[in-house]
């Protein structure tokens, strides 16, 4: 059973660091979907640093490669990915809470920094 779903974390076969894959979550973030135009992964990846700023987690070692709506992160150190499957995980559980890091991001102006443009 994986500890960390719906996120999947693995050391990587070719260097040796941490990756973190969220599949795509069918029915999910499709209102986020309808007000900003990007896939999933992009989606997500503002959603993640918009969580981090406002909880103060550390993910400056964190490179993220959205993959459509595939969302994939790397990290030399998997402490880092955990954080990030738990701020997911919150955000998957807690919509208002979901809703309103979407807001912060919006007020922080995260969807522009990050290529989600309003629709």
């Amino acid at each position: 059973m994986n500890e960390y779903q719906p996120c999947i974390i693995e050391r990587s076969w070719i260097n040796g660091n941490f990756e973190l894959w969220l599949p795509e979550q069918e029915g999910l973030i499709e209102w986020i979907e309808t007000k900003y135009e990007g896939s999933q992964a992009h989606l997500w990846h503002v959603l993640i640093y918009a969580a981090s700023e406002q909880k103060g987690l550390d993910i400056s070692s964190l490179y993220i490669e959205p993959e459509g709506d595939v969302f994939v992160a790397y990290a030399p150190d998997d402490r880092v990915l955990i954080h990030v499957a738990s701020v997911i995980s919150e955000l998957i559980s807690h919509k208002t809470l979901m809703l309103k890091t979407a807001e912060y991001a919006e007020e922080k102006n995260l969807w522009n920094k990050f290529h989600c443009a309003r629709r």
